[in-house]
C-alpha cells in the first residue's frame, strides 16, 4: 500500500454510508491498496479529510513551485527568561519550544511565524470540499504541470505527496489536487502562500512602535544620523530639564522641531515592500550598498530599546534597508524612508542662526568692524512673585557701563539680534575678518560655554554666518546692516523696532 493512501480519509457529517465500499474508505483506503472513487464521488458536498495528523508529527514539508523549492522543518528553540524568586532575587528559567524554519535559510532568518504555520497546516491537515473522482486527463486540471508539489514526511516513516493544479474554474473555491501517482482529483482549499517564493515567509515588519506620531517625540531620548549622506553626523538630544532639543552637526545648531517631528513620525511604523536578501553574505551587503551605508538612523526610547536602520543603494524607487535584529536586506519605497535617507543638517535645523534665551544670558558682546559694545544683564530675585518651586527675577541692563531700559527697549533690541535667519545653504569658506561678531556669555547655572556667531561678507547682499567656527549658511545683508544703527540707538537708550 502506498504511504499516501495510508493517509486518505473520508469524513463529514453529510456522508451517506454506501455499504462495505464506503466503510473501507473511512480510514486508510480499500483493503487491497486500490483507491476507490465511486463512494467518494457521492460525498461531493461533504468535507473529505485527505490527511489528518498532528503538527508535531511532521519532520519536513517540501514545497516546489514556479519559484523553486523550500522546505519547512522543525527545530528546538531555547529561550531564557529571568523570573523573581521568593528571596527577592531573580533566577533564569530555560524553556524549549518546537518552532519551524525554512531549511534553505539560516537559523537567524526573521520569519513570519503566522505565515509559516498556515502553510505548514496544509501538510498535516488537508481537507477536500469535493471529490471529482478518477479522471482520464490530469492536464485538464493543471495537474501534469502543477502549480505546486508538496511532500510531507512524518516521524513514523510515512510520507504524503500531492500536487496542486489550477484554481477551481467552477466557483473559485479552491484548487484541483491529486495524490502523487493517482488520477483521482479533489478540490481543496490551501493557503495561497504555498504558491509563493520562500521570501514570503520573511517578516516584513521593520518597525512597529506602540506610539502615535504625536507621542513619539515625547519618548525618544535622542536620534543620530550618519552615513555617507551625512559627512558630519547629526546628533539630536532631548533635554528633560527644560524640554528643549540640542542638535549637533559639526557644531551646535538650532533644531527645526517640525522637521524633526516629521522624521520621528515615519519611524513609528515601517514595513518593507519586498525582500532582497535573507541571511546576507558580505557580497550581498556590497551589492545592496550596505557595506558602506548611505544613511544610518539610530534612536532610543526612554527606558526602552535602541533601534538602528541602515540604508544602502536605491534602485527603481526602492531603497535597500536593514534593521538591527533582523538578518535580512529589505526593499522599501524611497518615499517611506526619505525623511532620514535624503535629509541634511541644513534642512533639519531651524533657519534662525541662534536663539539663546534672554533669561540665560549674563552678557552679550556686539563687535562691529572691530568696535566693541558690551551689554551686561543683572538680575535680582523678586521675593513677592517667587515661590518654592519657581524663582522670578527682575532684570536690569547696562551698555558699555551705562544703565539702559531693559523692559521693551533692550528686549526689542535683543529680538532684532536673535531674529537673523538663514537664506540658503553654502559650502563656501569665510575670507577676511568678520563684519559683525555676537558673543553670548551665560549664567553659570546653565553650564553652557560661550556662543560666538560671526558674519562675513559673501558677495552681493549676502553674509556668511558661522557659529563657534562652524558654517551655518548665508543670510541677507538686511539683517546684518541694521545691527550697527540699532546698537547706536540702544546705547542712546532709544526704542528699537525689531524689523528696522
Amino acid at each position: 500500500m502506498k504511504h499516501a493512501a495510508k493517509n486518505l480519509l473520508v469524513v463529514g457529517a453529510g456522508v451517506v454510508v454506501l455499504g462495505g465500499v464506503l466503510a473501507a474508505l473511512l480510514l486508510t483506503g480499500s483493503g487491497d491498496g486500490e483507491e476507490t472513487s465511486s463512494a467518494a464521488e457521492s460525498s461531493s458536498s461533504s468535507s473529505i479529510s485527505l490527511v489528518s495528523r498532528e503538527e508535531e508529527d511532521i519532520t519536513s514539508m517540501e514545497v516546489t513551485n514556479q519559484y523553486g523549492t523550500y522546505t519547512i522543518v522543525p527545530y528546538e528553540h531555547v529561550s531564557e527568561v529571568e523570573v523573581s524568586d521568593e528571596s527577592g532575587g531573580t533566577t533564569t528559567e530555560t524553556t524549549t519550544n518546537t518552532l519551524y524554519r525554512i531549511a534553505e535559510y539560516g537559523d537567524s532568518a526573521p520569519l513570519n511565524t503566522y505565515t509559516t504555520e498556515r502553510v505548514l497546516e496544509c501538510g498535516f491537515s488537508l481537507n477536500a470540499t469535493r471529490n471529482i473522482g478518477e479522471v482520464a486527463d490530469l492536464s485538464e486540471y493543471g495537474l501534469t504541470d502543477p502549480q505546486a508539489t508538496v511532500k510531507v514526511n512524518f516521524n513514523d516513516g510515512t510520507d504524503f505527496e500531492y500536487l496542486l493544479g489550477n484554481a477551481n474554474a467552477g466557483d473559485g473555491s479552491g484548487y484541483y489536487m491529486c495524490v502523487s501517482g493517482s488520477n483521482n482529483v479533489y478540490i481543496v482549499s490551501v493557503d495561497d502562500e504555498i504558491f509563493e517564493d520562500k521570501t514570503t515567509f520573511i517578516n516584513k515588519t521593520l518597525l512597529s512602535l506602540s506610539y502615535s506620531a504625536e507621542e513619539i517625540g515625547t519618548v525618544v531620548d535622542g536620534l543620530t544620523l550618519s552615513g555617507t549622506q551625512y559627512p558630519d553626523p547629526i546628533e539630536i538630544t532631548f533635554n528633560e530639564e527644560d524640554s528643549t532639543y540640542t542638535m549637533m552637526a559639526g557644531h551646535e545648531m538650532e533644531l527645526d522641531t517640525d522637521e524633526y517631528s516629521t522624521i520621528l513620525a515615519t519611524l513609528t511604523s515601517l514595513s518593507a515592500d519586498d525582500v532582497a536578501y535573507v541571511c546576507p553574505t558580505a557580497e550581498d551587503l556590497a551589492a545592496a550598498g550596505l557595506d558602506n551605508p548611505s544613511a544610518v538612523v539610530e534612536f532610543s526610547i526612554t527606558d526602552g530599546d535602541t533601534y538602528r536602520l541602515s540604508a544602502g543603494r536605491s534602485e527603481n524607487g526602492m531603497t535597500h534597508v536593514m534593521v538591527n535584529g533582523k538578518d535580512a536586506v529589505y526593499l522599501v519605497e524611497d518615499s517611506k524612508v526619505s525623511t532620514w535617507t535624503q535629509n541634511s543638517a541644513y534642512n533639519m535645523r531651524s533657519k534662525f542662526v541662534k536663539l539663546p534665551m534672554i533669561t540665560e544670558v549674563q552678557s552679550m558682546t556686539v563687535t562691529i568692524n572691530g568696535e566693541v559694545t558690551e551689554f551686561v544683564l543683572s538680575r535680582t530675585k523678586d521675593e513677592e512673585k517667587s515661590t518654592e518651586d519657581s524663582t522670578v527675577y527682575n532684570y536690569e541692563v547696562t551698555g558699555n557701563g551705562k544703565k539702559l531700559t531693559y523692559d521693551d527697549y533692550f528686549q526689542k533690541y535683543y529680538q532684532s539680534i536673535i531674529g537673523i535667519q538663514l537664506l540658503e545653504e553654502t559650502d563656501e569658506e569665510p575670507t577676511g575678518e568678520p563684519v559683525v561678531t555676537l558673543t553670548y556669555h551665560y549664567y553659570d547655572e546653565f553650564n553652557r560655554p560661550d556662543d560666538v556667531i560671526s558674519f562675513y561678507e559673501a558677495g552681493t547682499r549676502r553674509y556668511l554666518a558661522q557659529t563657534n567656527g562652524g558654517t551655518d549658511g548665508l543670510v541677507s545683508s538686511t539683517y546684518i546692516d541694521r545691527i550697527a544703527p540699532n546698537t547706536e540707538k540702544m546705547l542712546n537708550d532709544e526704542r528699537v523696532y525689531v524689523n528696522q
